[in-house]
């Protein structure tokens, strides 16, 4: 996530949360797309970079700040795997096209931000990993799957999950309304194998 800081107050932490983005099919041939997604002032606080003096000193020019982020879809799916102790271990790291995605996209934001007089460019001291999916696909090979096609763990009658775990990949998209539509259908999946209400 990227800020544009403007001599004018912009006020983005107000009103809607995303209220634009990008149909630019340039930006989806390059692997990328932007949107202008916007936080809280406590969530901003945990991007904008440095701590203490000048950190408060960036916050209060919070009111000027314009916000612009890469939306990017991995090439690189990351693992998880089961330590010795029983502890789930996350391993996701960028790789060299999805850095290049990344890089292509930031510049874009920067020569946005320089075209229409930003003042400084502050760039978010990390990425930010959204509407992570696939984790628990759904199917019907437990070998390949976690998730049965009627919602429950393969192995696990009375174990459900109706998140975007269950997709079989991630579509580049905000799953809300799917997932939304799923659970519909998940609930009424799960009152019928639990027999709820009879």
């Amino acid at each position: 996530m990227s800020f544009g800081v403007y001599d004018e107050k912009i006020n983005s932490h107000t009103g809607a949360f995303q209220a634009f983005k990008s149909d630019d099919t340039g930006f989806r041939k390059e692997g990328f797309k932007l949107e202008n997604v916007y936080a809280g002032p406590e969530a901003i606080a945990l991007l904008v970079p440095d701590f203490g003096l000048p950190h408060q000193e960036a916050m209060e020019k919070l009111s000027h700040f314009a916000c612009i982020e890469v939306c990017t879809r991995d090439t690189h799916p990351g693992r998880i795997k089961v330590n010795r102790k029983g502890k789930a271990l996350i391993r996701k790291v960028q790789n060299e096209e999805d850095r290049r995605r990344q890089d292509k996209g930031t510049r874009v934001i920067e020569n946005i931000f320089k075209s229409t007089n930003a003042r400084e460019i502050i760039h978010g001291r990390f990425g930010i990993g959204l509407h992570l999916m696939g984790c628990c696909a759904m199917g019907t090979d437990p070998a390949t799957s976690v998730v049965s096609p009627d919602f429950h763990l393969h192995g696990h009658s009375h174990i459900f999950a109706a998140d975007s775990s269950i997709f079989p990949n991630a579509p580049g998209i905000n799953p809300s309304l799917t997932i939304m539509a799923m659970s519909k259908r998940a609930a009424d999946a799960i009152l019928k194998q639990t027999n709820y209400g009879q």
